[in-house]
Protein backbone atom coordinates (compact mmCIF):
# COMPACT_ATOMS: atom_id res chain seq x y z
CA UNK A 1 0.00 0.00 0.00
CA UNK A 2 0.74 3.80 -0.76
CA UNK A 3 -0.27 6.66 0.32
CA UNK A 4 1.07 10.31 -0.17
CA UNK A 5 0.90 13.36 1.67
CA UNK A 6 1.97 17.08 1.03
CA UNK A 7 5.37 16.10 2.11
CA UNK A 8 5.54 12.33 3.01
CA UNK A 9 5.01 9.06 1.06
CA UNK A 10 3.36 6.30 3.56
CA UNK A 11 4.32 3.04 2.30
CA UNK A 12 4.44 -0.73 3.32
CA UNK A 13 7.44 -2.67 2.41
CA UNK A 14 8.84 -5.38 0.70
CA UNK A 15 11.82 -7.79 2.49
CA UNK A 16 14.45 -6.05 0.88
CA UNK A 17 13.53 -2.76 3.15
CA UNK A 18 15.26 -4.40 5.45
CA UNK A 19 18.30 -2.51 5.75
CA UNK A 20 16.22 0.52 5.58
CA UNK A 21 14.54 -0.07 8.99
CA UNK A 22 17.25 -1.62 10.41
CA UNK A 23 19.03 2.04 10.12
CA UNK A 24 15.68 3.70 11.28
CA UNK A 25 15.77 1.77 14.59
CA UNK A 26 19.94 2.05 14.86
CA UNK A 27 19.21 5.85 13.85
CA UNK A 28 17.02 6.14 16.73
CA UNK A 29 17.31 3.27 19.44
CA UNK A 30 18.26 5.64 22.04
CA UNK A 31 15.58 7.73 21.25
CA UNK A 32 12.87 4.86 21.17
CA UNK A 33 14.13 2.95 24.27
CA UNK A 34 11.62 4.59 26.71
CA UNK A 35 8.79 4.16 25.20
CA UNK A 36 9.69 0.55 23.35
CA UNK A 37 9.49 -2.97 25.29
CA UNK A 38 13.24 -3.91 25.77
CA UNK A 39 15.15 -4.73 23.05
CA UNK A 40 17.56 -7.89 22.35
CA UNK A 41 20.67 -7.51 20.38
CA UNK A 42 18.59 -10.09 18.20
CA UNK A 43 16.02 -7.29 17.44
CA UNK A 44 18.95 -5.30 15.55
CA UNK A 45 19.79 -8.26 12.97
CA UNK A 46 19.04 -7.41 9.62
CA UNK A 47 17.27 -10.80 9.20
CA UNK A 48 14.91 -10.02 12.18
CA UNK A 49 13.75 -6.90 10.37
CA UNK A 50 13.44 -9.54 6.81
CA UNK A 51 11.32 -11.57 8.84
CA UNK A 52 9.09 -8.57 10.66
CA UNK A 53 8.84 -7.16 7.00
CA UNK A 54 7.23 -10.32 5.91
CA UNK A 55 4.86 -11.04 8.54
CA UNK A 56 3.63 -7.75 8.28
CA UNK A 57 2.87 -8.16 4.34
CA UNK A 58 0.83 -11.31 5.10
CA UNK A 59 -1.16 -9.62 7.81
CA UNK A 60 -1.64 -7.16 5.00
CA UNK A 61 -2.90 -8.73 2.79
CA UNK A 62 -5.13 -10.49 5.51
CA UNK A 63 -6.34 -6.95 6.59
CA UNK A 64 -4.76 -8.05 10.28
CA UNK A 65 -2.89 -4.73 10.53
CA UNK A 66 -1.48 -2.12 8.38
CA UNK A 67 2.33 -0.98 8.98
CA UNK A 68 3.37 1.96 6.73
CA UNK A 69 6.50 3.70 6.91
CA UNK A 70 7.06 7.21 6.12
CA UNK A 71 9.64 8.82 4.23
CA UNK A 72 10.38 12.02 2.98
CA UNK A 73 9.20 12.85 -0.49
CA UNK A 74 12.63 14.13 -1.89
CA UNK A 75 14.18 11.45 1.18
CA UNK A 76 15.33 7.29 0.45
CA UNK A 77 15.58 6.69 4.60
CA UNK A 78 12.45 5.87 6.64
CA UNK A 79 11.46 8.75 9.24
CA UNK A 80 8.72 7.50 10.70
CA UNK A 81 6.16 4.39 11.16
CA UNK A 82 2.38 3.76 11.79
CA UNK A 83 0.79 1.21 12.33
CA UNK A 84 -2.89 -0.13 12.65
CA UNK A 85 -2.74 -3.38 14.20
CA UNK A 86 -4.74 -6.05 15.92
CA UNK A 87 -7.54 -5.12 13.01
CA UNK A 88 -11.00 -6.62 14.23
CA UNK A 89 -13.58 -6.81 11.75
CA UNK A 90 -17.30 -7.72 11.90
CA UNK A 91 -19.37 -5.78 14.80
CA UNK A 92 -16.39 -4.64 16.44
CA UNK A 93 -14.39 -2.52 13.52
CA UNK A 94 -11.56 -1.59 15.13
CA UNK A 95 -7.89 -1.58 15.67
CA UNK A 96 -4.71 -0.44 17.59
CA UNK A 97 -2.80 2.89 16.97
CA UNK A 98 1.11 2.74 16.83
CA UNK A 99 3.89 4.96 15.63
CA UNK A 100 6.87 6.54 15.40
CA UNK A 101 9.17 9.85 14.44
CA UNK A 102 12.82 9.48 14.20
CA UNK A 103 13.96 11.95 16.58
CA UNK A 104 15.67 14.51 14.09
CA UNK A 105 12.16 15.10 12.35
CA UNK A 106 10.20 15.90 15.80
CA UNK A 107 8.06 19.54 15.73
CA UNK A 108 7.19 19.69 11.41
CA UNK A 109 4.09 17.73 12.12
CA UNK A 110 5.42 14.93 10.22
CA UNK A 111 3.14 12.93 12.49
CA UNK A 112 0.28 14.69 12.24
CA UNK A 113 0.06 14.53 8.51
CA UNK A 114 0.75 10.97 8.34
CA UNK A 115 -1.53 10.04 11.09
CA UNK A 116 -4.29 12.31 9.08
CA UNK A 117 -3.61 10.42 6.21
CA UNK A 118 -4.22 6.83 7.74
CA UNK A 119 -7.01 7.50 9.32
CA UNK A 120 -8.43 8.15 6.16
CA UNK A 121 -7.49 5.15 4.75
CA UNK A 122 -8.67 3.46 7.90
CA UNK A 123 -11.84 4.43 8.40
CA UNK A 124 -12.73 5.15 4.51
CA UNK A 125 -11.09 1.73 2.97
CA UNK A 126 -10.82 -0.26 5.93
CA UNK A 127 -14.41 0.62 7.31
CA UNK A 128 -13.39 0.77 11.09
CA UNK A 129 -15.20 2.41 13.63
CA UNK A 130 -12.68 2.55 16.17
CA UNK A 131 -8.87 3.61 16.36
CA UNK A 132 -7.68 2.75 19.85
CA UNK A 133 -4.52 4.52 20.92
CA UNK A 134 -2.71 3.50 24.60
CA UNK A 135 0.10 6.19 25.64
CA UNK A 136 2.07 6.38 28.62
CA UNK A 137 0.64 9.72 30.77
CA UNK A 138 4.50 11.10 30.48
CA UNK A 139 3.90 10.74 27.23
CA UNK A 140 3.35 14.48 26.53
CA UNK A 141 3.94 14.83 22.83
CA UNK A 142 1.75 12.03 21.71
CA UNK A 143 -0.82 12.77 24.22
CA UNK A 144 -0.88 16.41 22.50
CA UNK A 145 -0.54 14.80 19.19
CA UNK A 146 -3.84 12.32 19.68
CA UNK A 147 -5.73 15.10 21.13
CA UNK A 148 -5.03 17.54 18.05
CA UNK A 149 -6.37 14.60 16.17
CA UNK A 150 -9.51 14.54 17.80
CA UNK A 151 -9.00 11.40 20.36
CA UNK A 152 -11.31 11.11 23.66
CA UNK A 153 -9.86 9.43 26.63
CA UNK A 154 -11.84 6.67 27.53
CA UNK A 155 -9.59 5.87 30.81
CA UNK A 156 -6.87 4.23 31.83
CA UNK A 157 -4.69 1.33 32.66
CA UNK A 158 -2.81 0.31 35.48
CA UNK A 159 0.53 -1.63 34.57
CA UNK A 160 -0.61 -1.78 31.42
CA UNK A 161 2.55 -3.07 29.34
CA UNK A 162 5.79 -3.47 30.22
CA UNK A 163 8.34 -0.84 28.72
CA UNK A 164 11.71 -0.29 29.12
CA UNK A 165 11.91 -3.55 31.42
CA UNK A 166 8.82 -1.99 33.90
CA UNK A 167 5.08 -2.33 33.45
CA UNK A 168 3.95 0.69 32.83
CA UNK A 169 0.51 2.74 33.11
CA UNK A 170 -1.17 3.60 29.74
CA UNK A 171 -4.05 5.83 29.45
CA UNK A 172 -6.35 5.02 26.70
CA UNK A 173 -7.46 7.20 23.74
CA UNK A 174 -10.30 6.40 21.00
CA UNK A 175 -11.06 7.77 17.85
CA UNK A 176 -14.61 7.12 16.20
CA UNK A 177 -15.76 7.05 12.45
CA UNK A 178 -18.71 9.69 13.41
CA UNK A 179 -19.84 9.11 9.84
CA UNK A 180 -20.91 5.44 10.88
CA UNK A 181 -22.57 6.44 14.22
Amino acid sequence: MRVETDRLILRSLEPEDAPLVRDFYLRNRAFFAPWDPARDEAFFELASFADSIAREREELVQRRSLKLYLFEKDGDAIVGYLGLSNIVLGPFLSAFLGYKLDEARRGRGYMTEALRAAIGVAFRDYGLHRIEANIMPRNAPSVRLVLRLGFEREGGSPKYLRIAGAWEDHDHYVLRNRDME
